[in-house]
């Protein structure tokens, strides 16, 4: 994301937050898209690099999806995040 870009760190989240809730429907399917797109704006938001890594151990892609936690892990995760990351990308 480039600094300054409030429309683009807009639409990251907004698609963020869009996945939550598809995630919390069970449609990791969707979700998945709506991360990836997210991803073309911020390649390094390590929140979005944990939900793809959800997104992508429910459609059964668990290789990709540790892919994506150990890039999350290599970031700065909040607290939360953290012990998200802990629960998932061991299972």
């Amino acid at each position: 994301m480039v600094a300054g870009d409030a429309k683009a760190g807009s639409f990251v989240f907004q698609s963020l937050n869009q996945g939550d809730a598809l995630m919390a429907k069970n449609r990791s399917d969707l979700a998945l898209a709506k991360f990836e797109e997210a991803n073309k704006y911020a390649s390094n938001l390590a929140r979005l690099y944990l939900k793809l890594g959800e997104a992508l151990g429910y459609a059964g892609k668990k290789e990709e999806a540790q892919k994506q936690y150990a890039l999350a892990a290599g970031l700065d995760l909040s607290a939360a995040d953290k012990a998200e990351l802990a629960k998932v990308s061991h299972g």
